[in-house]
């Protein structure tokens, strides 16, 4: 007799084509990691205007690239959940393509030391970057306008500020419990709307 032939598939961990396989019970020989498919890192949605909302981060790196686009849809918003509390990121670099950077995004990541802001982000949400045990430098480039509340409180090994030219408005609290900031930070510039609370 004649022995049953097996197929077995491959396909990106966490991707769609891994989630039917699985629901199918169709067997996969192991599901492939692929740095370069945003189907391995991100959960997704793509809407009937062809815009992306990641859902969630799905995959194990600690060093992360934020798309601005998927499937040749421009990301435009996350759940507030897809990088809160995360204890493994170290390191995020911002897409160019996406101007604010949301509330409490990466709110918690006690791990993230390493932050890359391009040149075309305008705002920082409030407690975008709050409770990042680890971060020890941030540089905020001359795109950035507005600052909103808490968005860096509780950083307590933030030492190094580099704030860019054209911040107008730093909302309270910005660098609230930032205890080890000092003469180290840089002065922001005299048209700056400084709130009285900006670090307490």
């Amino acid at each position: 007799g004649c022995k049953k032939a097996q197929l077995l598939f491959t396909c990106p961990a966490g991707s769609v084509a891994e989630e039917y396989a699985k629901s199918h019970k169709i067997k996969i020989a192991g599901a492939q990691k692929d740095s370069n498919d945003p189907a391995a890192t991100f959960s997704y949605t793509v809407s009937k205007n062809k815009t992306v909302k990641i859902s969630a981060y799905i995959a194990r790196e600690s060093k992360v690239t934020i798309p601005g686009t998927i499937e040749g849809c421009p990301v435009v918003a996350f759940n507030k959940d897809v990088f809160k509390n995360n204890k493994k990121i170290t390191s995020v670099i911002w897409p160019a393509s996406i101007p604010v950077i949301p509330k409490e995004i990466f709110f918690g990541c006690t791990a993230l030391k390493e932050i890359i802001i391009p040149n075309t982000v305008t705002e920082i949400g409030e407690s975008a970057f709050a409770y990042l045990e680890h971060l020890k430098d941030i540089t905020i480039p001359d795109s950035v306008t507005h600052i909103k509340e808490k968005a860096f409180n509780y950083c307590t090994r933030l030492e190094s500020v580099s704030l860019g030219s054209s911040v107008r408005k730093l909302e309270d609290g910005v660098f609230e419990e930032c205890k080890s900031l000092d003469d180290s930070f840089q002065s922001p510039p005299s048209s700056l709307k400084l709130s009285a609370q900006f670090f307490h």
